[in-house]
């Protein structure tokens, strides 16, 4: 089920100075900002590593076939700089290197492992990506396919600097398009906003068009808000937060499905069942299509199974004539 609202990290915040206790292998760095600096000056994009190196089966496949073959030791690095950044379960890191690598997790939206990530000089993303078929030359080849959707998003983004109004507009659009419209909602929302303001009476169509997607972002930041208030222990004030914000926004299908799935959770946690129950069954009600209603309904056979278990046997009444006891 695709999560539409990834925990996005407010900013690529000041540089972190320290020394790792863990390192990457060679040609890798573990330091985002040494990293960006580098590619600044060199004029090149970062490859960006989310691994989990001493667990994920995946991940450890990626590198073998992949990143430790000559043909990627080779070729990348002419056109990146390379970054690993490691989530292991065994092997020690710094807090600093920890901060930083949730950081990044957040910041790019990463739900799993591996995750490559094609980030601009400037930290921006313009492609995601991870374990590929095929060997070091195919994933070569991959990588080139997706640099490219930068030099097209690039190319796009300076005729939109020569352009005014309506031609500024379809340009700006074809620059997002070129990256897709998933990382663009997420990571080029000053963009977004560019078009909107350029076709205020939607002439080109891309008010409306964009003008969704700046509601989903924004649904986006309430909802990380929301989760910050379960983090902080306010569970209550979460659930009327949601409730409020299904008013505000009128989110789509799915989208509304997942709110009031996360309601529902926080209400079975809290031993609340009737409650849970009730939120189950207006995400069964938003569920865009039969198979998601179906599951639904076996999650709510399940939370209603256990509320029976959880509720306390009645006590047995006393045998007739016998001594009630002494106080």
């Amino acid at each position: 089920m695709t999560n539409v609202y990834p925990i996005v990290a407010a900013s690529c915040a000041a540089a972190l100075a320290f020394t790792p206790l863990t390192t990457a292998a060679e040609g890798w760095s573990t330091d985002m900002p040494s990293a960006l600096e580098q590619a600044q000056s060199q004029d090149k994009d970062l490859l960006i590593d989310f691994t989990g190196s001493d667990w994920c089966g995946w991940c450890i496949k990626l590198n073998e076939e992949v990143f430790s073959q000559p043909a990627f030791k080779d070729q990348a690095p002419e056109h990146f700089v390379l970054v690993e950044l490691d989530f292991p379960q065994d092997k020690p890191q710094s807090d600093e290197l920890k901060a930083q690598n949730e950081e990044w997790a957040q910041k790019l939206g990463v739900q799993g492992f591996p995750t490559i990530a094609l980030v601009d000089s400037a930290g921006v993303p313009y492609a995601m990506t991870g374990y590929q078929q095929g060997g070091a030359e195919a994933y070569m080849e991959h990588l080139d396919e997706l640099r490219q959707r930068r030099i097209d998003r690039d190319e796009m983004m300076t005729a939109a600097e020569q352009a005014e109004g309506l031609d500024k507009a379809k340009h700006l659009d074809a620059a997002l398009e070129a990256v897709g419209m998933e990382l663009a909602s997420a990571h080029y929302a000053d963009t977004i906003e560019q078009i909107v303001e350029l076709d205020p009476a939607n002439e080109a169509g891309l008010n409306e068009k964009y003008a969704s997607v700046l509601d989903a972002g924004r649904l986006n930041t309430e909802m990380e808000a929301v989760m910050t208030m379960l983090q902080s222990g306010q569970a209550d004030q979460a659930v009327t937060r949601v409730d409020e914000l299904v008013e505000e926004f009128a989110p789509p299908a799915e989208t509304l499905m997942q709110m009031r799935l996360m309601q529902a959770q926080v209400r079975a946690m809290q031993g609340q069942a009737d409650a849970a129950l009730a939120f189950v069954d207006q995400a069964i009600e938003a569920a865009p299509d039969p198979e998601m209603a179906e599951q639904l309904k076996t999650i709510r056979s399940q939370i209603q199974a256990q509320m029976q278990v959880a509720e306390p046997q009645e006590a047995a009444p006393e045998a007739e004539g016998s001594t009630p006891a002494a106080p």
